[in-house]
Order: structure tokens, then sequence, then C-alpha cells
């Protein structure tokens, strides 16, 4: 009985510890609209004009296979990791037609590119020479561009300037509530077998 109390112990511990350090990032972005191409009449519905400051959170996770999803098909992109946009600010379509929505991030040696999507929209961002995991608040991208469409297959873009990383989180190996989590689970295992000793 107490080998059973001891192995169900251990694989409890290793299994909330894997579960702990599998976690994603989230980055929050700040940048100012340099351009605006709006065939699609997405960016006078939202107010959106040049010199505006807008906000983006991006979630990258690197032990997920990044992908592309068209008409509720989703492709993997092998060789990518994960990336999804949580909160864009063009309200259209992605996913429709020969329209793509993209999630996923490709690096190496001289360029990192970065695709996140959700159902209204895609950005697209790139940076020379660094890759996403280095990114920390105050860092920025060489380039960044949300996309959408609307009425039909029409394009509305934002080209923006000054894209800086404003906040980063969840970057911790094992984040707190999930260290409590383990703690707990830890000393649970440990009272209950000190208990089934005793008796």
């Amino acid at each position: 009985m107490k080998r059973i109390v001891a192995i169900i112990s251990v694989f409890a511990v290793v299994l909330f510890a894997s579960a702990a350090l599998a976690s994603p990032f989230y980055l929050t972005l700040t940048g100012n609209v340099k351009s605006v191409f709006d065939v699609g009449g997405l960016t006078d519905s939202s107010g959106i004009n040049v010199g505006d400051e807008l906000s983006y959170v991006l979630k990258v996770d690197r032990d997920v296979i990044g992908s592309k999803t068209r008409k509720g098909r989703t492709t993997n992109m092998f060789g990518s990791y994960y990336a999804s946009l949580i909160s864009g600010n063009l309200k259209g379509q992605t996913g429709q037609g020969i329209f793509s929505t993209k999630n996923f991030v490709y690096e190496n040696k001289l360029l990192s590119s970065l695709h996140a999507g959700n159902e209204f929209s895609n950005v697209h961002a790139t940076n020379f020479l660094d890759d996403f995991d280095g990114f920390n608040v105050g860092s920025s991208f060489d380039s960044f561009i949300e996309t959408t469409y609307g009425n039909g297959i029409k394009m509305a873009s934002l080209n923006l300037k000054n894209v800086r990383v404003t906040a980063k989180s969840n970057t911790a190996p094992t984040p707190v509530p999930a260290g409590f989590l383990l703690m707990g689970a830890g000393l649970g295992a440990v009272g209950f077998v000190r208990r089934k000793i005793r008796s």
C-alpha cells in the first residue's frame, strides 16, 4: 500500500510540474498609426486615424506548432510555433474565402516573422536579428501591420510605427498560481503518506 501511495504521489507531482512549465507568454504592444489603407471601410467605422496610438495583445506559445485556418480547415505550419492575436483594432473577418487566419512565428538568424490572428484580423510583425523570446518591456518591432477584410474581399490595413512592448506576462517557468498548486499537492501527498504510515 505504501508503494502505491508513493507512486501516485510522485506521478501527481510530475504531472503538476509539467503542466506548470508549459505556459505561453503574452505581449502587450503599443504603437502609432503611420498609414491607413481602407478599401473595406473598416477604419472609418472604428474611428482610427493616422497618428492614433493603438494597443495589441499577442499570445505566443513555443510548445505548440503554428497554423493557419481557412474555411474551417486548419493547416500546421511545420518549423514554426504558435502565436495568436488576443486583442486587435480592426473588426473585419479572416479565415473566409481565400483569406486565412494566421497563427505562427518563423525565426532564423536574419529575421523573425510573426503572424498572429483571430476571427477579426491578422497582424504581421518582423524584427531583424532578434527572436521573440528575447522581447521584454521596451523592445520594438521593425515593422507591424494589421490587416482584415470587409464588404466581401475589400481589404483594410493599418501600418504602425514605434511599436514597442509595454508588458510581458507569464514568463516565469512556474507561475505563482501553479507554484502554489504544486506545493500544495506535494504537502498533501507528504501528509497523506505520513498519516498512512502511523496507522
